[in-house]
């Protein structure tokens, strides 16, 4: 979908990043570059207009963080922990 040249380097330009979207699907887009001065190349944005999307009912999950002081907590609680029907 790259219609210009996404490295220009002395007398020399070439497209060495590519987007490959599925055109059934997503017909109505645009693509630019991303001059950023940065990289030897430039980077490319897509932008996808009219896109609709699922409805998505909404659901609750809880999660437990883990951070280096919680494995420790959790390894000391689990020395306190008898483990003979595990052994047996």
């Amino acid at each position: 979908m790259i219609q210009f040249s996404t490295r220009i380097h002395n007398n020399s330009a070439s497209a060495i990043g590519d987007i490959f979207i599925n055109t059934f699907k997503y017909n109505n887009f645009t693509v630019y570059p991303w001059i950023n001065g940065m990289l030897d190349h430039d980077a490319q944005i897509i932008v996808l207009h009219n896109i609709t999307t699922l409805k998505v009912d909404n659901h609750f999950y809880f999660t437990r963080k883990f951070i280096t002081s919680s494995g420790l907590e959790f390894n000391i609680k689990l020395t306190y922990e008898s483990w003979d029907n595990v052994f047996a």
